[in-house]
């Protein structure tokens, strides 16, 4: 008798979520192998004990994670935590710019097919992105329209990077 093969195309991902004292939620934010945007809110643990969560992620595409912390009046506590599955795997503020900027493309490019829109990002090399991205000392001052259109135009070079003209 002859067995079938069968490949899994997703992988669990668990997460540590970082403390973060004055927090008393945080919302996380990931997209499915549908490019739809999934989101889970949870109550933010107290006394420093550690809070795990695990997501079940595409492990063929590329997988923005955005982890953001509220106050009790519905605040932004800090910048968010993010990664880029399966290229990073732990969440940090450093990656968090270039999380927001993928689910942003993703959220763009809803009317288009989820399948092309995948293949077209996960080309993309995401880790020399993050690694740019880490270079600067506030990567949230960067030009994000202009980088997501180089991305999603195919143009895309590195003095794309451009910080926000901030006078006014």
């Amino acid at each position: 008798m002859f067995t079938a093969c069968c490949y899994s195309t997703e992988e669990e991902l668990c997460l540590s979520l970082p403390q973060v004292p004055q927090a008393s939620y945080c919302i996380v934010t990931w997209t499915d192998e549908f490019n739809c945007e999934k989101t889970k809110r949870l109550s933010q643990s107290k006394a420093g004990a550690e809070q795990q969560l695990t997501l079940t992620l595409n492990k063929n595409g590329c997988t923005p994670v955005l982890v953001t912390f509220y106050d009790q009046e519905d605040r932004k506590c800090t910048y968010p935590y993010g990664l880029i599955f399966p290229h990073t795997k732990t969440l940090s503020q450093n990656d968090s710019f270039a999380a927001e900027l993928l689910r942003a493309l993703y959220v763009s490019a809803q009317n288009d097919s989820p399948v092309q829109v995948q293949n077209y990002l996960a080309r993309f090399d995401w880790i020399r992105f993050m690694q740019t991205c880490r270079t600067y000392e506030d990567p949230w001052l960067l030009n994000k329209e202009r980088l997501m259109k180089a991305i999603a135009s195919g143009s895309f070079k590195k003095s794309d990077f451009q910080l926000l003209n901030t006078e006014n």
